[in-house]
C-alpha cells in the first residue's frame, strides 16, 4: 500500500535535483530503502503465501459450473456481436440455463459459431490465452538476469 506513495515520493524529487545540482541525493535514498524493505516485505508474504498453496481443481470446477457458464462470456463475445452476447447472457440468467445452451439453442449464434469451435469456447483447459507462454518468458528472463547480476 505504501509503494505508490514511495515511488512518487522519488519522481518528485527528480525534478529539484536536475535544477539545482548536487545536494539532493541524499535524501532519496530514505525513500529507496522504505521502498526496497515494502517490496521485500511484501514478496516475503507471497512466498509463505505459495508455499501454503494447494489447489482443489474439484471446487474450481464446480465454482466454474455454479456460473452456468457465465465465466465465457467474454469468450463468446469476441466471435459474435457484443448486443448478441449480452442477449444470450440475459437469457441464460432469465432461464437459469448455462450459456453454452442457449448459445447452442440460438440459430443466429450456431451459424456464427461451429459446434467444436463452441465446445472449446467453454473449455475451461483452452481459456489460459498466452498466459502459460507469458510466464515462461518472464521466468527465463528472470533466470537470465539473476545469472548475469554482478
Amino acid at each position: 500500500m505504501r509503494t505508490p506513495g514511495l515511488a512518487a515520493t522519488l519522481l518528485a524529487e527528480l525534478g529539484p535535483e536536475h535544477e539545482r545540482g548536487i545536494g539532493q541525493w541524499q535524501a532519496q535514498w530514505f525513500t529507496l530503502r522504505e521502498l526496497s524493505c515494502a517490496t521485500a516485505s511484501a514478496l516475503a508474504a507471497m512466498a509463505e503465501v505459495l508455499q501454503g498453496l494447494q489447489i482443489d481443481t474439484g471446487a474450481l470446477r464446480v465454482n466454474l459450473e455454479r456460473s452456468n457458464g457465465l465465466v465465457y462470456s467474454e469468450a463468446v463475445s469476441l466471435r459474435l456481436s457484443r448486443p448478441m452476447a449480452d442477449r444470450l447472457c440475459e437469457q441464460a440468467v432469465r432461464e437459469k440455463r448455462s450459456l453454452l445452451e442457449v448459445v447452442r439453442a440460438d440459430p443466429e449464434a450456431a451459424r456464427a459459431i461451429p459446434a467444436q469451435e463452441l465446445a472449446l469456447l467453454f473449455d475451461p483447459e483452452k481459456s489460459f490465452g498466452s498466459a502459460p507462454g507469458t510466464i515462461e518468458r518472464v521466468l527465463s528472463d528472470w533466470a537470465i538476469a539473476r545469472e548475469t547480476a554482478p
